[in-house]
């Protein structure tokens, strides 16, 4: 009987690219498998796929187990990455991401599945003092003021990381909030918690806590789309404004519509123009 041949057996830049896509589909657990039969040696990039992919797999205890230790340097040149952008990430892996694994693990053992919904979830505290202690930014603007200068893009890199995880953008919401970005913070509670979004439900705090970035959300003056004008009756009544700052879909669709066969028809005449100049169209018998 035919027998199919080996797979290759991947390396270095090879390797962390197929991970990582298979990450991006969530297919963990083959990206697990192409890292065992890989050769993963010393390459730190490819360390944290593996942490990463039992992440997602939601093995908290197996991630931290995974996660590797902290280079002083870049162990190999990553295309399209500087030594100072791999610095910031070391930092986001050895500092956030890392407390994000822990209070997740924790969470796990104290209310298994119900981490996310639990009715005494909060906001993930990923930062922390100098002194170690974490900063609980959602209860006060005193612990707000605490939070690093570059606490929103380093949320944000964990949600890029993660985009599963609805208790990332409830944090990303409250950072928000808390470094006075209150039309951004309103626009991810709408993503996360509105009946048009994710849904999210359960933990007590939350309801309060769009509620009062809805309050200060309404005192703001209205904004003015970027894309494209619409009358007043386009937006939804329910926030009087559209969602995101987006157009209102119907008219969205109108436009694009329009515009398609705007392109089809300069498609054709610029046929019809070449046609004409080739002698194909137009020729005197």
């Amino acid at each position: 009987a035919a027998r199919w041949p080996k797979a290759p057996q991947l390396r270095g830049d090879d390797l962390l690219a197929h991970t990582a896509a298979l990450l991006r589909f969530n297919a963990t657990d083959q990206a697990v498998n192409l890292l065992d039969r890989g050769r993963v040696g010393r390459n730190y990039f490819l360390k944290m796929n593996r942490t990463h992919a039992f992440a997602t797999s939601r093995q908290w205890a197996d991630a931290l187990t995974n996660l590797p230790d902290e280079p002083e340097e870049p162990p190999q040149a990553l295309s399209g990455t500087t030594v100072e952008q791999f610095r910031w990430q070391r930092c986001i892996d050895h500092g956030a991401y890392q407390r994000w694994l822990e209070l997740r693990d924790t969470e796990f053992k104290k209310w298994k599945n119900q981490a996310d919904t639990h009715p005494d979830a909060t906001p993930f505290a990923l930062f922390t003092t100098g002194h170690g202690e974490e900063i609980r930014y959602w209860e006060s603007a005193e612990q707000a003021r605490l939070l690093p200068s570059d606490a929103i893009a380093v949320v944000q890199e964990l949600l890029l990381r993660s985009p599963w995880d609805d208790r990332l953008l409830w944090s990303l919401a409250e950072v928000y909030f808390a470094q006075g970005k209150v039309r951004e913070s309103h626009s991810a509670y709408e993503m996360l918690a509105s009946d048009r979004g994710r849904q999210f439900r359960g933990p007590r705090l939350l309801t309060p806590m769009v509620q009062r970035v809805g309050v200060e959300f309404a005192k703001l003056p209205a904004e003015e789309s970027a894309v494209l004008q619409l009358p007043d009756e386009a937006a939804s009544p329910a926030d009087g404004g559209l969602l995101f700052g987006l157009v209102d879909p119907l008219s969205f669709y109108t436009a694009a519509g329009l515009f398609f066969l705007a392109v089809l028809l300069m498609a054709f005449l610029q046929w019809r123009a070449i046609q004409r100049r080739t002698g194909v169209l137009g020729r005197r018998r």
